[in-house]
């Protein structure tokens, strides 16, 4: 039995990103910037055979500056915890979307959050 173990991740990518916003009419906002990357950090404490988890990320959207820094403009941080068993995952999870603030003007990214309770069944199915 393993009591206590550590995960954790890193990621990291660019592909074309395109933030949008709504208005008070209503009117879509699109705005893409160029030299766009994301980097993700994650990390999960598991317990009890991985019954029991506690974990968080981050992944922050950064564009290159003309001086060749990053700047890092927006940052999605999602925070859960819960039990599982088998094929089976109760858990909660906190997310939320923050602007970063690097000097630059505007400042890119939304300001949100979300909580949920979720319920998760996986199952493989082998096919060959």
């Amino acid at each position: 039995m393993t009591w206590l173990a550590l995960a954790y991740l890193l990621s990291v990518g660019t592909l074309n990103y395109n933030e949008g916003a709504a208005s008070n009419a209503y009117s879509p906002i699109t705005q893409s910037p160029s030299n766009t990357y994301q980097t993700t950090l994650g990390i999960e404490a598991q317990m009890l055979d991985n019954h029991i988890f506690i974990g968080g990320s981050v992944e922050t959207w950064e564009s290159s500056l003309n001086n060749g820094l990053f700047a890092p403009w927006e940052s999605l941080y999602i925070i859960n915890a819960g039990i599982r068993f088998s094929n089976i995952e109760l858990g909660y999870r906190h997310e939320c979307d923050h602007a970063t603030i690097t000097g630059e003007t505007p400042i890119y990214g939304f300001l949100e959050n979300k909580d949920e309770i979720y319920f998760t069944y996986k199952h493989v199915a082998k096919i060959f």
